[in-house]
């Protein structure tokens, strides 16, 4: 159970919170720009933004918060956290499933699709789809849901993690913990990729959809919000600030463009995996953007920008559907696009998903009303 706050001083303003917002709008538009098949997208960096930026919010949050950790209770807090959502993603999952039975009715049923079928069907309604060791699974109806499934486990080991790390020194909590889970993460996706091979659909679903992997990105998060609150008194000049955010802009596109090129052996490709050295990336981001002293992280909090981050949950689980219902239009009318016939056709799913965001929001009540029957 979860006690009243020990103290009500209030760590993240309504600034740093639209700048947060910011940032989270600019990694959903990183993952929209990547199922919508657009030429350049930072979908694997937006990801771990997500995760390192839950894990810090929550742990500001709760940070002087007590928890009774026990298996009851912390199954009732990832409940209450992940309920808002469930009915959009039932919502989301049906089209997915509508959309299933248009392709095997193309290419006809077999015994093997049918058991596949239920047995998705089943892991995507109780959200343990990440938990089954194989990517496709993971992904399957509306693929984005994996982020969902796995933000329940996490939700659920947050207490545990929380007075873990409210225990630790803040001057070692971010060297030491990040060094840890980022050397355990890239060490077991080698031991994973030596058993199964790199392109396996078992390492794929290991280093990018499975939950405790994914606890890595999260635990980072936590530790930087435990380093945040012990520094937020930092004083340091404007320009020193948009030095510096100009300086992470560039290096951070540099390397994860170097990050994404394949590489030669399956040592290389393991150790230097994008989804685990995306994570310090992701901590400088959430960082920059949490203090919101340089100009160009107050340039980035736009209004635009922060309203697409007030949505972007929703948004999160409405584009993937609508912009695999826009590519099947595609295909059914033999239409293939490229140059700027397809950058408008992106800007055209995009001002759908957002539309459809806000609709969604606007009847949201009623229908969670619905379903809490």
């Amino acid at each position: 159970m979860i006690q009243p706050p020990i103290t009500s001083s209030k760590i993240i303003s309504e600034k740093n919170s639209n700048s947060l917002q910011a940032l989270r709008a600019i990694a959903l538009v990183g993952v929209f720009l990547a199922h919508a098949q657009a030429k350049h997208s930072w979908a694997v960096l937006s990801v771990s933004i997500f995760f390192v930026l839950s894990g810090f919010l929550l742990f500001i949050r709760y940070e002087n918060k007590v928890f009774t950790c026990s298996l009851k209770n912390n199954i009732e807090f990832s409940i209450n956290k992940i309920k808002k959502l469930y009915p959009l993603h039932i919502i989301t999952m049906v089209f997915g499933v509508i959309l299933r039975l248009y392709n095997a009715y193309l290419d006809g049923l077999s015994l093997k699709s049918v058991v596949a079928a239920i047995r998705d069907l089943f892991l995507n309604i109780t959200l343990l789809q990440t938990w089954y060791p194989k990517s496709e699974v993971s992904v399957s109806l509306n693929g984005v849901s994996w982020f969902l499934s796995v933000m329940m486990f996490l939700y659920f080991i947050f207490p545990f993690l929380l007075s873990w790390i409210r225990k630790i020194d803040s001057s070692i909590a971010l060297v030491l913990i990040s060094a840890i889970i980022i050397g355990v993460q890239l060490c077991s996706t080698y031991a994973i990729a030596v058993i199964f091979g790199y392109s396996s659909s078992v390492c794929q679903w290991f280093d990018y959809f499975f939950p405790l992997f994914r606890l890595g990105d999260f635990a980072c998060g936590c530790c930087l919000g435990k380093l945040y609150i012990s520094h937020q008194k930092n004083t340091s000049s404007i320009l020193l600030y948009s030095g510096i955010e100009l300086l992470l802009l560039f290096a951070s596109f540099r390397f994860y463009k170097w990050v994404m090129v394949p590489k030669d052996t399956v040592l290389l490709q393991c150790f230097l995996y994008p989804g685990s050295l995306c994570i310090p990336i992701a901590m400088l981001l959430v960082t920059a953007f949490a203090s919101c002293k340089g100009l160009l992280t107050k340039l980035l909090t736009n209004r635009l920008l922060v309203f697409l981050g007030n949505i972007s949950p929703e948004m999160f689980l409405i584009h993937n559907i609508t912009t695999l219902y826009f590519q099947k239009a595609l295909s059914i009318a033999y239409v293939y696009l490229d140059g700027w016939a397809k950058v408008i056709y992106i800007l055209i799913e995009f001002v759908t998903s957002i539309s459809l965001s806000v609709l969604y929001l606007a009847i949201a009540p009623k229908i969670r009303k619905n379903f809490s029957r």
